[in-house]
């Protein structure tokens, strides 16, 4: 945003969209509202709904080119000519975009978190397993020469075990600049790096790519329903009654074939479920 001005000569909006259900009924039709929060104010006056800003209500159903065209069209004939000129001399930047996982994919024409390349920041990427993705590989953000790199360690008194130790090092980072390449190689039957489609922000003048930043509440939340899943394991109710007893046998194959963990599937009383 620069130093603070006086008077202004731009105003930093932030954008957000997530759906909702039209007037806050469960059996209406989904909708998106496509709204600015206005950074520039201080965080006691920006929050409150007379300051936010609605662009857009978009139908849930709506995907790929049948939203973008709604995105475009406000590119055309307002968000670009207020980045360019903008009203009385204040121009209107857009710092970056806030949207859970399933929206920050859709709206950066990217694959979902459980693909390959997971991750809207970075080139990191899962590790494959004897059926899909095995959902690890954090530890290439460590130091080259972490312990924790290593195929085996104790930490707190506790053992952990991986398929080997980890050698890569820190992923790159997506910018502008590889994105565009990337996008470039893309076609609508092969995604590439992660991307199947161009953003639908791609005809805005102010978004850059690393403005799209990971929403911290949301991967926490995420991440805390899976740490809670594997705790409790099978249930008969909500998020525990896709935990099956084959999900149990598949991980105990995986822990077999890459030789972890011998104790448990060597004994077949370690089974939650038998």
């Amino acid at each position: 945003m620069g130093e603070p001005t006086d008077p202004a000569d731009c105003i930093v909006l932030q954008l957000c969209v997530d759906g909702v259900p039209a007037h806050a009924r469960t059996g209406c039709e989904s909708v998106k509202p496509v709204q600015s929060m206005i950074l520039s104010l201080a965080p006691w006056l920006r929050y409150q709904v007379r300051n936010m800003i609605v662009h857009m209500l978009i139908p849930s159903h709506l995907k790929g080119k049948q939203a973008k065209k709604y995105y475009d069209w406000m590119a055309t004939f307002e968000m670009n000519d207020l980045h360019r000129r903008g009203v009385d001399g204040v121009r209107v930047l857009i710092y970056g975009t806030s949207l859970d996982s399933p929206g920050r994919s859709e709206m950066l024409g990217m694959q979902l978190v459980s693909s390959f390349y997971p991750c809207p920041l970075c080139l990191h990427t899962w590790q494959s397993g004897l059926r899909g993705l095995v959902y690890g590989g954090y530890r290439c953000f460590l130091h080259i020469n972490s312990p924790w790199r290593e195929r085996e360690f104790i930490f707190k008194q506790h053992r952990y075990m991986f398929r080997d130790v980890e050698q890569r090092e820190t992923p790159i980072t997506r910018t502008d600049e590889n994105v565009a390449i990337m996008l470039s190689i893309v076609t609508p039957r092969k995604p590439f790096c992660g991307h199947k489609s161009v953003p639908l922000l791609d005809k805005w003048l102010s978004p850059d790519w690393e403005g799209n930043m990971c929403d911290a509440m949301h991967d926490l939340k995420c991440l805390c329903l899976a740490i809670m899943k594997g705790l409790v394991g099978r249930g008969s109710y909500t998020m525990y009654k896709q935990w099956t007893k084959q999900k149990d046998r598949q991980h105990m194959d995986d822990c077999k074939a890459y030789g972890i963990f011998e104790d448990a599937h060597n004994d077949p009383t370690r089974y939650p479920y038998p």
